[in-house]
């Protein structure tokens, strides 16, 4: 688990119920998990009781049970993040030109729907505001 000890703040990426941990690392169901803390294979600090849910950490899990199972068909994130960001860097570049040449740019749900106009841009300001929008949504 990754503290910040600075702020004391814990990436809530890195914790899982035992149900999505039993999931990730191909185990029948969070019993098994809780098996496992019944016979102390986790340290005190490596678990918690919220409620109704257990909760762990990746690291406590590949500790006790080891890597977490890969399915064959495998899609990294990052791979698509640097894909998805490269792709709207050259559309961002493309509409910037287009702007300069005294074009509009018409944003579009898809191919199949062109009637749904989501915003139409006729400046470069306009254009970086959609850029700053994507880059929040894209930070989230």
């Amino acid at each position: 688990m990754q503290v910040d000890r600075s702020e004391g703040m814990i990436n809530l990426d890195e914790v899982l119920t035992f149900t999505e941990a039993a999931d990730k690392w191909g185990l029948a169901d969070g019993k098994t998990i809780r098996k496992a803390v019944e016979r102390g294979r986790f340290e005190p600090h490596e678990i918690k009781k919220s409620g109704n849910v257990w909760l762990t950490t990746y690291a406590a899990m590949q500790r006790v049970f080891g890597s977490p199972r890969t399915s064959p068909s495998v899609l990294y994130y990052t791979e698509l993040y640097e894909n998805t960001r490269e792709r709207l860097e050259r559309f961002f570049e493309e509409a910037g030109l287009a702007l300069q040449r005294g074009d509009v740019i018409s944003i579009v749900e898809s191919r199949e729907h062109p009637e749904r106009i989501f915003c139409i841009l006729k400046t470069e300001e306009e254009l970086e505001g959609l850029q700053r929008r994507l880059k929040y949504f894209m930070k989230s």
